[in-house]
């Protein structure tokens, strides 16, 4: 056995050193992809061949293959992985090479420097005080340097006060340095006047030593007015908000959070932003296999979402926390901080399965309203998102209409769903520039609209097609506040029926709806709570005016209700408080 052993080496050998001679080698490349994860390799084909080269075999050390000349891997940990890459010419000729990859776990930054600035009103003129809110975890600053763009001396002082010479714009500079050899550099421009101004909003905040909560925080406000102050707007980056002077607000967990404090005198306003540090917030890694029916994904673009109180979410990363691999079908979050996240994957346009599938949250819904939460306090995996199968009907109609964002401005990229009475998606696309889409090729039938937005609780409009080779205009959504509502604009269409609602607020258990005038078909309404969850749901018989629901076992709060009609009636969608 071990002479059969030493001749296949022999011959391997042989036949790998004359590929060389003959200007055939297989040569590995590769590089790490660190905007992702330290754990993401990017790989190459450095092989040189006179001939064609028509096959690619790849082993990354941990089970997993691939066969593309250049792939792409995510390791799932650090270690040692010895890989290999095996090519073969147009002459079936094989050449082998072998390589050992180190894959290190890197640690992120543990500081990032800030600050704060202030007119020293009781001193001379140009006189400022400069405020250090720099953030450090697992760690402690040791140095800090400001630079105060007006040549004088570097300061080393944490909280230091300045006296600039004359009137300018001067570009101030904060670096930071930590005992574990971090280092943060903040910048802003000052514009130094004469004079005093009418306001300048400022605050601090200290641990709540009252609470029981390790979250919960105290404000107060140190601001600057000549005027008395009329109003205080808090918003403490976390979906809550306050109007108090000094209010104490309780954050959902540890974390670094942008609060801000906006004053407002008879003759000024000004808003300040400190970036607040909350205990001491953990990072964590996630990962996630996305699947396309029962295989996984060639390609994938994935969404983070950080979701705070009240629905309140934040994008974390669109771009550089993105996977696009080509092996394991894998999306991967490299040290993110503990909290709430929602997920969202979009096949991009080079993937066999873009026509096929819809973008999905985790675990697979199509819209953010009724996706699940990543609860990330620990390392996690296996975060897996099944794609929403988009089921194309084809008929000869026509859809087309706009969005008008009141909340964040956001036109360009809204997707926009087609969705039948089963719930099967239909059809998707994403509104252009101008926050326009349309959709063709619509079948007959009774279908809903979405327009969604992560974010924002998404309401559909509601069309119907009875025949062929129609068309619905101006089927638009209104994005305010934190909802999506789709309707159809009035005064567009003809059929278009009204109703009101009442009592609003609700004052006991029944809402009562009255219709302008008599409706002469049946009418299907669907009530849904303020995430776009339906809760209740009912039949409205022809030729009445007037009709009472009896609202079954819901909580207090906000409520949507919307009437489909049979035909192409289509009724605004409301909303009531109960």
């Amino acid at each position: 056995m071990s002479k059969f052993n030493y001749i296949i080496i022999i011959i391997f050998s042989f036949i790998s050193l004359a590929g060389q001679a003959n200007g055939f080698e297989a040569k590995i490349a590769y590089t790490v992809d660190n905007k992702i994860s330290p754990f993401t390799i990017n790989f190459a084909d450095s092989s040189n061949s006179v001939l064609p080269i028509v096959e690619w075999e790849w082993t990354f050390g941990n089970g997993e293959i691939s066969r593309k000349q250049n792939p792409n891997h995510q390791y799932l940990k650090a270690g040692t992985y010895a890989i290999s890459l095996k090519i073969t010419n147009s002459d079936g000729k094989i050449d082998i090479d072998y390589d050992t990859l180190v894959v290190s776990d890197i640690a992120l930054p543990s500081c990032n420097a800030y600050f704060t600035y202030l007119r020293n009103t009781s001193a001379a003129d140009y006189t400022y005080l400069f405020t250090d809110h720099s953030i450090c975890t697992n760690d402690s600053i040791i140095l800090w340097t400001w630079d105060f763009g007006d040549s004088s001396a570097i300061s080393n002082a944490q909280n230091p006060i300045h006296q600039y010479l004359n009137e300018g714009l001067y570009h101030v500079q904060l670096t930071i340095g930590s005992i574990n050899g971090c280092t943060s550099s903040y910048n802003v421009n000052i514009l130094v006047l004469a004079g005093n101004l009418d306001c300048s909003a400022n605050f601090t905040y200290a641990p709540d030593t009252t609470s029981s909560s390790q979250y919960s925080m105290i404000f107060h406000d140190n601001s600057q007015y000549s005027t008395p102050i009329l109003s205080w707007k808090w918003n403490f980056g976390d979906g809550d908000s306050s109007s108090f002077q000094d209010p104490q607000h309780e954050f959902p967990n540890a974390g670094i959070y942008s609060v801000k404090l906006k004053i407002e005198t008879l003759n000024c306003e000004s808003e300040i932003e400190i970036m607040v540090q909350v205990g001491n917030p953990q990072r964590y890694n996630f990962w996630g296999r996305v699947y396309v029916g029962n295989q996984t994904t060639d390609q994938c673009v994935a969404y983070l979402y950080r979701e705070y109180n009240n629905n309140y979410v934040i994008p974390i990363d669109t771009v550089n926390l993105t996977s696009v691999n080509d092996t394991l079908g894998i999306y991967y979050f490299y040290q993110i901080p503990e909290g709430d996240y929602k997920v969202q994957v979009e096949l991009p346009g080079f993937s066999q399965f873009h026509d096929v599938y819809a973008p999905t949250y985790f675990d697979n819904n199509v819209l953010w309203n009724g996706s699940q939460s990543i609860s990330l306090y620990e390392d996690l995996s296996l975060q897996n998102i099944h794609m929403k199968e988009i089921l194309f009907q084809v008929g000869s109609n026509y859809i087309e209409g706009k969005v008008k964002n009141q909340a964040n401005g956001q036109l360009e990229g809204v997707v926009v769903f087609l969705i039948d009475n089963l719930g099967e998606v239909i059809n998707y696309t994403h509104t252009d520039t101008l926050g326009d889409y349309f959709f063709n090729e619509v079948p007959m039938g009774d279908f809903y609209v979405y327009g969604d937005l992560t974010g924002f609780a998404s309401y559909p409009a509601a069309v119907s097609f009875n025949s062929q080779q129609d068309s619905i205009s101006n089927v638009n959504f209104l994005i305010k506040g934190r909802s999506s509502v789709g309707f159809i604009e009035k005064n567009v269409e003809k059929n278009e029926k009204s109703y009101t609602i009442f009592p609003n607020p609700i004052t006991d258990k029944f809402l009562n709806i009255s219709f302008n005038t008599n409706n002469n078909y049946s009418i299907n309404y669907v009530i849904y709570n303020s995430v776009g969850i339906e809760v209740q749901n009912g039949f409205i018989s022809r030729n009445t005016k007037n009709f009472r629901i009896e609202l079954h076992k819901l909580d207090r709060g906000v409520y949507f209700i919307s009437l489909v009609g049979k035909e192409r009636n289509i009724f605004e969608v409301k909303r009531f408080i109960y």
